[in-house]
């Protein structure tokens, strides 16, 4: 039944285009799911996206305005979703809810968020999407007011993790940057809810709309969602590979990248599916070619 239209006798099932007579090479083991590691910054995106984290945070905190003309331009992208399907922590409306623990209160509602979102699986029709996605300063600006204020913790490193690889934006070279983290809402009349998040940017080279910053904001895609703690993160036992002793990590690196043409993020990640072991990566890359 298709469209409320009976399919036609004849078709026995539908099948999708996809050759499935090819299996994994013998020998090549593939262990799933894969282990959580740290984030992983792709060469040449660390230095800039970490200085950009570390600046934008501590003014979307306290000064939006200026965080706008700082790395904002007449073109940026900024959208907002709510996520309500991710699943969260327990929560709980004031401390002390949980004996002998004294947390900071959470919750699963997020309706004041929702006239701006553009969650596209809740979000019907294309003015309404068209209106929620902010083009340039002053739209952001007035997205930027109706969102409550906020704390993030840049303080306790594990409250976030982030990522970050260059990418192309036409003839331009660009940085995508994502950070998973929590932050804590703030109420006019002084309490605080914790929530958590995921906010992927998009920057692009510096701008003559923004003297002095390393980098502007081409898109901005913030994602909340109720507090659903920072399990996700922690990196599991040997999932980030020991470098051996007197073993520059870097330099090993570079030997296996010299040895097999691959870009530095595969190369990072076959290293630590390793444990660091050059020769074991190296057997493992020859039998994934055969």
């Amino acid at each position: 039944m298709l469209d409320g239209n009976a399919l036609p006798a004849l078709v026995k099932g539908i099948r999708f285009d996809v050759d499935t007579t090819n299996k994994a090479p013998s020998g090549m083991k593939v262990d799933l799911p894969g282990k959580i590691r740290q984030g992983a910054w792709g060469e040449g995106s660390n230095d800039i996206g970490v200085g950009f984290l570390s600046l934008f945070f501590q003014l979307y905190d306290s000064d939006r305005q200026t965080l706008l003309q700082q790395y904002y331009t007449p073109t940026s992208l900024f959208s907002l979703s709510v996520d309500t399907l991710t699943p969260h922590a327990p929560t709980h409306h004031r401390r002390n809810a949980f004996s002998g623990q004294n947390q900071t209160p959470s919750s699963t509602n997020l309706s004041g968020y929702f006239p701006q979102s553009r969650n596209l699986l809740r979000t019907n029709g294309a003015q309404a999407r068209a209106t929620r996605l902010h083009n340039g300063r002053d739209q952001i600006a007035q997205a930027f007011r109706s969102i409550p204020q906020t704390r993030h913790p840049i303080d306790d490193p594990a409250a976030f993790v982030a990522d970050g690889f260059q990418v192309q934006i036409g003839s331009t070279a660009g940085i995508m940057v994502s950070v998973h983290g929590e932050f804590y809402e703030q109420s006019d009349r002084g309490g605080e809810l914790r929530r958590s998040f995921d906010r992927t940017f998009l920057l692009g080279p510096p701008a003559q709309t923004n003297p002095g910053s390393q980098c502007v904001v081409v898109s901005d895609l913030l994602v909340l969602r109720p507090w659903s703690g920072r399990d996700a993160w922690v990196p599991e036992d040997n999932a980030v590979a020991p470098a051996a002793s007197g073993v520059d990590p870097q330099a090993l690196v570079e030997e296996m990248r010299r040895r097999t043409g691959m870009n530095e993020q595969y190369t990072r990640i076959l290293l630590q599916e390793c444990h660091g072991d050059l020769e074991a990566g190296m057997q493992r890359f020859e039998e994934a070619k055969v």
